[in-house]
């Protein structure tokens, strides 16, 4: 039946157009975002349709990927409906647009999203890369899922140093003067001279994911998958506070002064 109504020559009137249906859905899409249709169809029928611009306003729209990815009345629903649309993205040769890093996000995240997807925030928040720059240099520091850090010239841009000793992604880096630190997926936190790149000491201690660091005069902040707050001397390298009380994955942690901030699941 699909085969004789896009062909003309045998449907005649009675015909369709797919790229007509495409549009057309694509319009119903853009004019109910939060229904059911369109949360489950409305990235296929715009790419289809030629919206590319307004499919990436939905894939980079934390509101309606919130409300997309909740569609279904359990955990294996859930997870048909993320699936549903990482597929679709990967069909629309989308998956790996530059416009937009949703579709990768959600595949590394399909298990923790399908038991609770207002576990959003946190899973794109573990894995973003992290910069920081130094506020009284010219020098940034960047932290990327390929395991390294890198130190880059903010003026020219020029890539300086590239630092490896990491097994894991790094997901947070802080600099202080001539000191960064970086925190990893492999559970360490690791200090390093941002002048020469040489690795100074690897803080080991942890037995998560460490997902922060922070860094002020002497002291360094950690916070882990492994639920705790560590502090750590940055010249020794040697550990001195275990901080405890946390049920939940430590996402964030910031110090000023001798007050420490920590933010969890």
């Amino acid at each position: 039946m699909a085969d004789w109504l896009l062909d003309d020559d045998l449907s005649g009137d009675l015909g369709v157009d797919i790229d007509d249906g495409h549009t057309a859905l694509a319009d119903y899409c853009s004019s109910s975002r939060d229904d059911f249709f369109s949360l489950r169809h409305a990235v296929f029928h715009l790419v289809r349709s030629g919206e590319h611009a307004e499919a990436f306003e939905l894939l980079n729209d934390f509101a309606w990927v919130q409300s997309a990815i909740s569609v279904g009345d359990d955990e294996a629903q859930r997870r048909a409906t993320i699936g549903n649309l990482i597929r679709d993205c990967v069909e629309l040769d989308i998956y790996f647009a530059p416009e937009s890093d949703t579709p990768r996000f959600l595949s590394k995240a399909v298990h923790g999203l399908s038991y609770d997807p207002n576990e959003l925030a946190s899973q794109v928040l573990a894995r973003l890369g992290h910069d920081s720059k130094d506020p009284l240099g010219d020098t940034i520091v960047s932290g990327s899922n390929d395991k390294t850090v890198r130190i880059w010239n903010a003026t020219s841009g020029e890539e300086q140093h590239v630092l490896k000793g990491h097994s894991g992604a790094v997901v947070s880096v802080a600099i202080q003067g001539d000191t960064i630190v970086s925190g990893s997926w492999d559970n360490t936190v690791r200090i390093w001279n941002a002048t020469s790149g040489e690795e100074q000491h690897v803080l080991k201690g942890h037995s998560g994911w460490v997902n922060s660091v922070a860094i002020q005069g002497d002291t360094i902040v950690s916070g882990s998958n492994d639920g705790t707050v560590r502090i750590w001397n940055a010249t020794s390298g040697k550990e001195q506070h275990v901080l405890k009380g946390h049920s939940g994955w430590v996402r964030s942690v910031a110090i000023q002064g001798d007050t420490i901030v920590s933010g969890s699941n």
